[in-house]
């Protein structure tokens, strides 16, 4: 599996389209589809590949690897979090972080566990 493949697993899964990512890119969809879809499979240049990063919710190393990164002390739960939480504006990471908050408070696991803390 190569940039490519990842960054087409992530659009299925983000319920998004190559339109909107060159939309976001300022790019017209043929530019990344020539990227895609060239003989080479290109990897755009980085500071495209780190903005296709972001906007897929993921990372360069992952979109370029296939590796997540890896944050001592962090579950799979509350990764799975912190990707919903990146997921909203403003307002709604901080009411998120005020429930966690509230949460924590009710249901300890000490500091090392901490889901405020991993976030």
């Amino acid at each position: 599996m190569d940039f490519w493949d990842r960054v087409d697993m992530l659009i299925k899964l983000e319920k998004t389209s190559y339109a909107y990512i060159a939309q976001k890119l300022g790019k017209r969809e043929s530019t990344i589809s020539g990227w895609h879809r060239g003989i080479k499979r290109k990897i755009p240049e980085a500071h495209f590949a780190v903005s296709i990063a972001k906007i897929l919710h993921t990372t360069v190393e992952y979109l370029v690897t296939g590796e997540e990164v890896i944050v001592p002390g962090l579950s799979p739960e509350a990764l799975e979090i912190a990707r919903a939480a990146d997921k909203l504006n403003a307002e709604g990471k901080r009411i998120i972080l005020f429930q966690t908050k509230t949460l924590e408070q009710m249901y300890p696991l000490g500091i090392s566990e901490s889901v405020i803390t991993a976030i």
